[in-house]
């Protein structure tokens, strides 16, 4: 069974955003199917926001939860379809890694460069502003790939070795 069959399965199809657990679900299967199929190319980007604890701090934690939950749509509606090449299309995944940070997953791509492409739309999707209750906002985030040899055995090695490179991503 394909990563994203198998994945899609673990969800409810009206959600936004993946749980840390499930995502790490999806990460695994596509880390085994990269051992198995020497073709198969995915990339993990990390995302973390600047300003989201201000957000809550001054509006409330309602205008932060809204706020993640537009980040959220926000990074469904940019990632296409035709970002997978695969025959199963919809393999792309979203996750809250928690607090402000998210991760996306990105399955079948035709080369590690098409990565970068995808993470330049997504933080222009960010980047513009946030209509929260009323009030417009504006965050910006920071993203992070891992490097493009690391095919660690575990999924969270991936993303931890991705992490400590935002505080040096302005």
């Amino acid at each position: 069974m394909p990563a994203c069959s198998r994945c899609r399965s673990l969800f409810s199809s009206d959600a936004h955003c993946k749980g840390r657990i499930r995502f790490g679900a999806c990460l695994e299967l596509a880390i085994a199917r990269c051992r198995q199929e020497p073709g198969y190319q995915f990339a993990v980007m990390f995302l973390d926001f600047d300003r989201f604890k201000l957000i809550n701090d001054t509006l409330g934690h309602e205008a932060g939860d809204e706020m993640l939950r537009q980040i959220a749509g926000r990074l469904r509606g940019a990632l296409r379809s035709a970002d997978a090449a695969g025959p199963d299309l919809s393999g792309n995944v979203v996750g809250r890694f928690g607090g402000d940070e998210f991760l996306v997953l990105i399955n079948d791509l035709t080369s590690h460069a098409d990565a970068d492409v995808i993470a330049e739309r997504l933080l222009h999707a960010l980047s513009l502003p946030y209509d929260i209750f009323g009030s417009e906002l504006r965050s910006t985030a920071r993203c992070a790939l891992p490097s493009r040899r690391d095919r660690r055995t575990s999924p969270w090695s991936m993303v931890t070795s991705t992490s400590p490179a935002m505080s040096s991503i302005s």
